[in-house]
């Protein structure tokens, strides 16, 4: 007579209490996941790479190792090597708790909220943003480009920050041209070459970025200034962009200029109101006006279209 089998209703009787607990883990594991998931939401820590892009090939390493990790336990359960395999099992725990328990700290760790705070500081100047570098800051008040250190927002001149140098190039500056009939100054300031370059509609002027020397000075009517790779200068002046002559100055009727290194820029571009100018890689310079933005690639050779300067062709 075949043994009475027991009924599945009796079975999970005994088991009910394992299957509650292993649900209420399973539920816990997933809440606790969602709260440190953003510590761990960096791209350097995704499973699947800096895109978080599933790849089918780490999916397959990752059933082999799970496979030759089953067989393991399965080949130590068959040697009697419990003590072995508890090891192993305190040692996957230890590693799960410490990514788990680290961030849990972090988030058990009251933090203060950072708060935004402004304060006044006289300058007598404005922030070149586009100068500087994360130790300096440059600052412009018409007549000085000044470089400060450590300006760190604290009470007192320039931010509590110190003078590293002072660059002065009002010295030859036509006021009447350079400064506009509501009296705000006309001027362009650019980062060229490792120094900067000023333009003020009455010269061009090259500081060195380090001491604070002027390198060079022409007294060319310009607004924006750059050197190439070549270290030849270039200036803008209205819809002209052309290469400086240091023995014929722009302004000067009597010494006519070598028209073929001049060239005409796109008819929306206003040399008026430059908003923005920086190179782009080894010989090319991205310019923003008001109505025309583009990048240009600086002129190595002449053209050959005599006194009539043609236009330059944006790349972008």
């Amino acid at each position: 007579m075949a043994k009475d089998k027991v009924p599945l209703v009796e079975v999970l009787k005994g088991q009910w209490a394992s299957m509650f607990g292993m649900a209420g883990m399973f539920t816990i594991t997933i809440f606790l996941s969602t709260l440190i998931q953003p510590f761990y939401d960096r791209d350097e820590l995704r499973a699947f790479g800096a895109a978080g892009s599933t790849k089918l090939w780490y999916i397959i390493i990752e059933g082999v190792f799970i496979l030759i990790f089953t067989a393991g336990i399965i080949w130590l359960a068959k040697k009697n090597m419990q003590r072995l395999i508890q090891g192993g099992i305190l040692f996957v725990l230890w590693i799960a708790l410490s990514y788990s328990l680290i961030p849990m700290a972090h988030l058990a760790i009251p933090t203060a909220e950072l708060t935004a705070t402004t304060s006044e500081t006289q300058t007598g100047g404005q922030i070149i943003q586009e100068l500087g570098d994360t130790n300096s800051v440059i600052f412009f008040d018409g007549d000085n480009l000044i470089s400060v250190d450590r300006a760190i927002g604290t009470e007192g001149e320039f931010a509590g920050g110190s003078v590293n140098w002072t660059a002065n190039i009002s010295e030859s500056r036509n006021e009447s041209v350079s400064v506009t009939p509501n009296g705000k100054m006309n001027y362009h300031i650019m980062s060229s070459a490792n120094d900067f370059i000023i333009c003020d509609m009455t010269q061009w002027v090259r500081i060195d970025s380090s001491n604070g020397e002027i390198i060079d000075r022409f007294d060319d009517n310009c607004q924006l200034g750059f050197v190439d790779n070549e270290e030849s200068e270039w200036q803008i002046f209205g819809p002209i962009l052309m290469k400086i002559d240091e023995f014929k100055p722009v302004e000067s009727i009597d010494s006519p200029r070598d028209r073929s290194w001049q060239w005409l820029m796109p008819d929306e571009f206003d040399s008026m109101n430059i908003l923005s100018a920086e190179h782009i890689g080894d010989n090319h310079i991205l310019i923003i006006s008001k109505r025309w933005a583009g990048v240009i690639e600086i002129p190595i050779e002449p053209h050959s279209d005599g006194f009539n300067p043609p236009y330059i062709e944006p790349i972008w």
